[in-house]
This record gives C-alpha cells, structure tokens and sequence, in this order.
C-alpha cells in the first residue's frame, strides 16, 4: 500500500517533498545539460568539452543515485565518463 505522500515509479518510492525538490533540480540540470551539449557540439573540433557540462552530469548522476533512481544515475555517469575521455 502507497500513501499519499509517496510518489511512484515503477519500483521507485519516493517521498513526495523529497521528490518535487528532485524534480525541480534534474530539470534544471538536464535543460542546462542539453544545452551546453549542444553548443559544445557545433564546436566539438574547435575546443574540448568544457568541465561545467562534465560537473552538471556529475550532479545529475548524483541527486538521482539519491532518490535511488539508479538508471538515470547510471546514464548520467556514463555521460560524465564520456565527456571526461
């Protein structure tokens, strides 16, 4: 049994306080994210990735291991991973 104060996803539980601050947070890191990528890849032979897009996948792999969403964590590092190589 849930309680309405829980959201779920799939097997994901997660309060709901702790959830709307997740939330807010991995948005602002994936739309900062997705832009710095795309800027960076018109430029991609011109200059290295810079480290700001390499610290927002940090982040984003981080706050989501927190909330226990382990996938998009995963993502996130292998990205992180990528763009350090």
């Amino acid at each position: 049994m849930v309680d309405e104060e829980t959201k779920v996803i799939g097997s994901l539980r997660i309060a709901i306080p702790l959830f709307n601050i997740y939330l807010n947070e991995a948005d602002e890191l994936s739309r900062r994210l997705s832009t710095e990528l795309a800027e960076w890849s018109v430029e991609f032979e011109r200059r290295p990735v810079s480290e700001s897009t390499v610290v927002l996948a940090h982040s984003l792999a981080g706050s989501s291991a927190t909330v226990g969403f382990i996938e998009l964590s995963g993502l996130a590092r292998a990205l992180e991973h990528a763009l350090i190589r």
